[in-house]
Parts: C-alpha cells; structure tokens; sequence
C-alpha cells in the first residue's frame, strides 16, 4: 500500500520549512517589539469550549470540527482556532490580576474543510490577543502590528485593510430583527445556505459569495443606521485615528466575520491574489466572550493571520541557508575536518560537513545545493601544516587558513569578499 498525507494534510519540507521559518521569525520578532508574550496552549480542548462560543449556528461547529470522544469518554475537539482556548486558558488559571495581556502565538488548526489553494484540513496560523484594553487605541495597535508585519514581509502592495463596527449586543439585535424581515421578502432567492442562515446567523447572509445573494444585500438595511451614540463614537474615533497614522483602509459594511463572539470592531487584511480563500489576517473585538464563557468581563481584542496564504504572497529572495560547508578530501582528514566544524558551529557559525561524494569536483557539486557562503577544503597538505583552504562559493577567491585562526578568518573575510 503507498503511504500518503491524508486529504487535506501536508508535509511542509524543504523550501516550504523554510518560508514557514521566515514568516513565524519575521512576526515573532514584531511580537517582541510590540511586547507580546509567545505562548502554547493545547492543541486538544473540551468540545463544549469551541461549542458554546463559536455559535451553535456557526459553519465550525455544524460542519468542521474535529469532533472525538477520548478513552475517557470525554467529548473533545482538535482546537479550529485560537481564541477560545486561549480564553479557556486565562480563566483556567485566574491571570484577572495580571491584566493588561498580551499573548503572541502560532501553530496548527484544524478543520474539515475541501481542500484547495491557500486552505487545508490542517492549516497554521499565527494569532495575538490583548486582554484588559477597553479603548479602540487596542485595535490601533493590533492594526499598526499588522502594518509592520505586512511591510517585513512585503506584501503591503497585495493586500487591503476592510474594516466595519458590529455594534453593539443592543444594536444587533434590533438590526437583527429588521434584516430578517427584510430578508423574509426574497426568502425563496436566497442560496440554500443563507435559507438555513436566515434562521439560525442571519448577519452572516451578508457575507456570502452567491451571486443572487449578493444583489439581494444591496438594498438591505444598513447596522450602522442601528448604532448607540457610543458604537458611533467608538468606531469614528478608531477610523479617525487610523487616518492620522497614515494607514490606509475600506470601509465594508458587509464585514461581518463568521464567529460568533465578535462585537464593535471587526476587520481583514484580504487579498484578491488567492481566490475565495482571500483574507490574510482577521479579527476583532469581543468584549463579552470571556465573561460568556464564564469568567470575568474583560475586554479584549485579537486577530489571526494565515501562514500559508502569506507563503503565496511572499517573495523570498534566494539566501545562503549555511556559512560553511568543510570538505575533507579524504579519510585521513576527517578527524581535523569535524575539530573545525565542531570550532565553526561552538562560535554561532552555521556549518555542516560532506563526507562523502568522491573527488573534489564531486564534493563541490554536493556543496552547492547548500548554497554556502564558503567552503572549507581540508587535504593531506593543509591537515599536516595544519591549515585549510577557504573559498568563497561564489567569487571563487581563495585564502589559506590557520586552524585556530579559522573563525576570525571567516568573519574577517567575508566582509573582505
């Protein structure tokens, strides 16, 4: 039988390893600069977590999530995104007194989706969460976190912020009530999907694909013509101020996102490079979560991004993934060859070894794929006056080497070359 990935499930090898380690360094490091503290949190959880706060009615919990029961006849469910879980965390271990938080993460999700370009079964994401900030200066900074991630990695031209106000829980569900009568008149246009959404999520009709659908939501009310004095200042007040900092962004009244904790602001970085599959990054506000899970009210605000939809945008140029590959021409000169290896790698130098291949010729070809900086050549001559032959891969120049001298060498002349 042949050994395959299950459907929907990749192995991420090779070029690809190497842009999901740029992407998680490059945010990683914004995280830092942002003060976000990198955290794990379970990739297994109670089913009732994603359950109870994802909305009963919601397409995760109807359709995609990894549902089993344990030997211990327990219901649970392989985590479909991050911020529940990382709810479930805060009022596990009580962190209310060590509020303001803020929590930098990644890893893998996992829903029962059809796979296609940009979305798998098993996806991974990198997800922020700042609990404790009532002020729309904390989507402010979710916002400009995203700017600077986005400008790193140089996709700022491929992308578009969207953003839109929920409202308040008192607004909604007045609005609600309008849309669905609203909606009730083109009952028997609607796709199946947004008949079935009509009774359970109507808001999240706004946001469908179908074409029919679409033109039926041209005319529909508006929420904004729903809003509290506060959701008005709240919103204009962030808009305002996005504005002085420069950041460019659409407002999308049909912005709704697909979960169901979200309250006031909700917004996506989306793209049109990738198809359906178009937002980037995403996320909100969501206010009454915590205490809807039972814990404390705490305000609170996150977003995610997409590590394979940005590997699609990204162009990485072509970079020495090694400083120095050591070549022993031989087996008498293995023994010095991996002292200096050892020596290289003891001073943060990246640097591997090729033992076997053959000639020199040969060695060198099987070098390349490394695409080294240097390579180290070691014979019999250069073992018995104790030197080595340092070239640079690229240049071809060379330089004879003393053993202890190795690594000031390297450093001195790969400024040199």
């Amino acid at each position: 039988m042949e050994l395959n990935c299950l459907r929907g499930f990749k192995d991420v090898i090779l070029t690809d390893a190497k842009k999901f380690n740029y992407i998680i360094d490059l945010i990683g490091k914004v995280a830092e600069t942002y003060n976000y503290q990198k955290s794990y949190f379970p990739i297994l959880e109670e089913s009732s977590v994603y359950q109870r706060t994802l909305g009963e009615a919601s397409d995760i919990v109807n359709k995609e999530m990894y549902n089993f029961t344990d030997k211990g006849e327990n219901k649970v469910t392989l985590r479909p995104e991050f911020t529940a879980g990382i709810v479930r965390s805060l009022i596990s271990n009580k962190l209310y007194h060590e509020l303001p938080l803020k929590f930098f993460t990644y890893g893998p999700l996992f829903r029962y989706e059809r796979p296609q370009k940009a979305r798998q079964r098993q996806f991974n994401q990198v997800n922020f969460e700042f609990f404790g900030n009532d002020t729309y200066y904390a989507e402010l900074e979710l916002i400009m976190l995203i700017e600077q991630i986005i400008k790193k990695l140089n996709i700022q031209n491929k992308v578009t912020l969207e953003i839109n106000s929920l409202g308040s829980n008192d607004a909604r569900l007045k609005y609600k009530n309008e849309l669905v009568n609203y909606y009730l008149r083109y009952e028997n246009d609607l796709s199946e999907d947004s008949k079935h959404r009509l009774k359970t999520n109507p808001l999240r009709i706004l946001d469908s694909k179908d074409i029919k659908d679409q033109e039926i939501n041209q005319d529909a009310p508006l929420l904004e013509d729903y809003f509290t004095s506060f959701d008005q200042s709240f919103f204009s007040s962030l808009l305002e101020e996005l504005t002085k900092q420069n950041i460019s962004y659409k407002l999308n009244n049909k912005l709704v996102r697909g979960l169901d904790y979200y309250a006031h602001t909700v917004f996506e970085y989306s793209t049109a490079l990738l198809g359906a599959q178009n937002a980037v990054f995403a996320g909100g506000r969501y206010d009454n979560l915590i205490e809807n899970m039972g814990g404390r009210a705490t305000p609170a605000v996150g977003f995610a991004g997409g590590v394979e939809r940005m590997f699609e945008l990204i162009e990485m140029n072509e970079q020495n993934i090694i400083n120095i590959i050591v070549l022993p021409l031989s087996d008498a000169e293995k023994s010095s060859a991996f002292s200096l290896l050892n020596s290289l790698r003891q001073n943060d130098i990246k640097a591997d070894i090729i033992f076997s291949g053959g000639n020199l010729t040969k060695k060198l070809k099987k070098a390349a794929k490394f695409k080294p900086e240097f390579v180290a050549i070691l014979g019999e001559n250069e073992v018995a006056t104790k030197q080595v032959l340092l070239r640079n891969f690229k240049s071809g120049k060379e330089v004879l080497c003393e053993f202890t001298n190795l690594v000031a060498d390297f450093f001195a002349f790969k400024e040199k070359f």
